[in-house]
């Protein structure tokens, strides 16, 4: 006998498939992947921004160092001379330099540097005043500064033991040596105690400048893990000075 075309009503109650039950468990754990996935994708774009605001933070704080530095290093234009300029303080430092090969420096190689560091907008600013005349020890120089520079943005404190420590921190020769108890650590000439509030009658003793921030990256985000500290120390010295007590060595000499 020819089987008919139409369903039969056996063909309608033969349905092949997922029960209820089944689907849910299904869309469950397809639902426990996806969380799971999408919670690798997180911590993994949570740790490439971290690790890119850290190389951003380390550039700009690198080069903004490095040229501040640089400028401290050429400071001492000749024996027994005084850079480090009056008003000099925590967030402001003032210092002449010169860059010359010539044994005679002329004025016109002359320049005094004053580098600022502005708390609400978190920059550090450098405004340059080359000599117009004078003769070592004395330069005469303009009253405005002819070149503003901005070195670095996105600039704060370093905290130390829970405070913030200055940008800038001046320190003179010490009386006497001195050195930690172990016979490792060598003798210091630096008297450890830098000089507090705006340099006045100090600065002509000035024989030493830290400076010290921490950089963010250029989106200013200052979470924890996102800046990196930088410090460095300069002494301004033609040569090492003696060890010995009394220490009678004067900056640059």
């Amino acid at each position: 006998m020819q089987r008919s075309p139409y369903l039969t009503p056996p063909d309608l109650l033969d349905e092949h498939g997922f029960t209820l039950i089944e689907l849910l468990v299904a869309m469950v754990a397809g639902m426990a992947v996806i969380g799971a996935l999408f919670g690798i994708l997180e911590v993994s774009l949570h740790q490439t921004a971290n690790l890119t605001d850290r190389v951003q933070s380390n550039q700009n704080g690198r080069i903004a160092m490095t040229r501040i530095i640089d400028a401290l290093h050429s400071t001492c234009i000749s024996p027994e001379f005084r850079p480090i300029q009056e008003n000099s303080s925590g967030s402001d430092l003032s210092f002449i330099n010169a860059y010359s090969s010539e044994a005679n420096i002329p004025y016109s190689a002359v320049s005094k540097h004053e580098i600022i560091w502005n708390k609400t907008a978190g920059t550090l600013t450098e405004k340059r005043y080359p000599a117009t005349s004078g003769t070592w020890p004395e330069y005469k120089f303009p009253a405005s500064a002819t070149s503003t520079t901005l070195i670095a943005s996105n600039i704060a404190e370093s905290q130390e033991k829970g405070k913030s420590v200055h940008i800038f921190e001046y320190f003179e020769y010490n009386k006497t040596s001195s050195s930690a108890s172990d016979t490792l650590t060598p003798l210091s000439t630096i008297d450890p105690s830098p000089i507090e509030g705006e340099l006045k009658t100090e600065a002509p003793t000035i024989a030493s400048v830290a400076v010290r921030f921490t950089a963010y990256p250029s989106d200013g985000d200052t979470l924890s893990g996102r800046g990196v500290d930088f410090r460095n120390q300069v002494t301004l010295a033609m040569s090492a000075p003696s060890s010995e007590t009394p220490i009678e060595a004067e900056p640059c000499e």
